[in-house]
């Protein structure tokens, strides 16, 4: 941006070397203006500085800064511009600067007062040459106007509006659900500075405000402030967040207007019972739980496997269970398991064991000493007391022969 700007001033000035020679010899001259001399808090001015030399700036030229307390001085875009202008009958070129300035308190104020160091190139010796020039004070008076005599803050400025957005639902909602307020002010003709804080930690009962920082800029001559709180409901919750207003002097008008933000209903449903209780409730309840899922785990669980066991034991020395097992044995001419089973029936006292145990003998005498037909009789003399017994009558033993008379 500077070489093009050079560039300009090169070719502006490069005619002046052969044509001005009524000017050679004179100095560079630096002019100052403020308009207006007088505003508001907040109202916009502008300070301009002006350079001008009779050839051309082979550098470009450092401004001061101007900056002061309760100041605001920016310098816009495109705020250095090239310019000629005829001087004693000659075209000079230079660079015109505009400061924007807003005072944001009542007073006096003195703007420039520094100096501009310039380096152009000197008619008579085509050399380049340094200079200080310096910039002649300008006083800006800041004053409240009468009409707002009575505002406080003092705002001024061309416009300002207020728009909100909720982020989520404020109304129907549960303990647990959160949504967002966010304000945003914009401001015309002044600075964001200027905008006082709009939102407050207000609020309805049953309802938490979470603020975050606020955020403030500038761009032009506009500045805009953003606001954001979040609410999360823990509880019951009906009314409506509080409405914001910021009351300003409009510059256009006059006169002192009204920015008004309206308010936000809010409604919650009530929480339930467990939702409400303190950390110490919610600690104890926890212990209690902890305990008893110990005391089921250390004694509980025992006492229910202890007490299953029994009852498959039960199931299976049921008097149905125990002769199913002896028809088993019977037919498979197992003597153990028949034995086993036998033992079985008796401690469940199945009636008929002096007929079990006199065939489970003419059984075992023939396994020893029987032949094989007296082992079939004895294991089908069993098989028939069995059977009996299933029929619930009453069984006679048939007795064997003697074995080996």
């Amino acid at each position: 941006m500077r070489r093009a700007l050079l560039v300009i001033l090169f070719l502006i000035a490069t005619p002046l070397l052969a044509q001005n020679s009524d000017a050679k010899g004179s100095k560079p001259v630096l002019e100052s203006e403020l308009k207006p001399a007088k505003a508001a808090p907040g109202e916009a001015v502008t300070f301009r500085v002006t350079v001008l030399v009779p050839t051309f700036m082979p550098e470009p030229m450092e401004f001061p800064e101007l900056d002061q307390p309760n100041l605001s001085i920016t310098t816009p875009e495109r705020s250095s511009v090239p310019i000629s202008k005829q001087v004693n009958g000659g075209s000079w070129s230079g660079i015109m600067r505009d400061y924007r300035v807003q005072a944001l308190a009542p007073g006096t104020y003195t703007l420039g007062g520094g100096s501009v160091k310039v380096t152009y190139i000197d008619p008579d010796t085509n050399t380049p040459v340094e200079v200080s020039l310096p910039i002649a004070p300008a006083r800006l008076v800041v004053t409240v106007p009468p009409e707002a005599a009575g505002l406080k803050p003092f705002i001024a400025a061309s416009d300002l509006t207020l728009e909100q957005t909720i982020d989520g639902h404020s109304e129907g909602i549960r303990a647990g659900d959160s949504f967002s307020r966010t304000v945003t002010a914009t401001i015309t003709g002044s600075t964001a500075r200027q905008i006082p804080p709009i939102l407050d930690d207000a609020t309805v009962d049953g309802l938490s405000a979470y603020p975050q920082s606020p955020e403030a800029g500038d761009q032009g001559d506009t500045g805009t402030r953003v606001e954001k709180i979040t609410y999360v409901a823990e509880g019951a919750a009906r009314g409506k967040l509080p409405a914001a207003s910021i009351r300003w002097y409009d510059l256009d008008d006059q006169r002192v207007k009204t920015t008004v933000l309206e308010a936000v209903p809010v409604s919650a449903k009530g929480a339930i019972p467990l939702s409400r209780m303190s950390l110490a409730q919610w600690l104890y309840l926890l212990t209690a739980i902890a305990l008893a899922a110990l005391a089921l785990y250390r004694w509980g669980l025992p006492w229910y496997r202890k007490q299953r066991e029994e009852y498959l034991e039960r199931k299976t020395l049921r008097p149905a269970a125990t002769l199913d097992k002896l028809k088993r044995a019977c037919r498979a001419q197992d003597y153990s398991a028949l034995t086993s089973a036998v033992e079985e029936w008796r401690r469940r006292s199945g009636g008929q064991v002096d007929q079990l145990h006199a065939g489970l003998l003419a059984i075992g005498a023939s396994r020893y000493a029987g032949t094989a037909s007296e082992k079939t009789d004895a294991w089908n003399n069993m098989a028939t007391i069995i059977h009996q017994l299933s029929q619930g009558s009453s069984v006679q033993v048939t007795a064997l022969p003697a074995l080996n008379p």
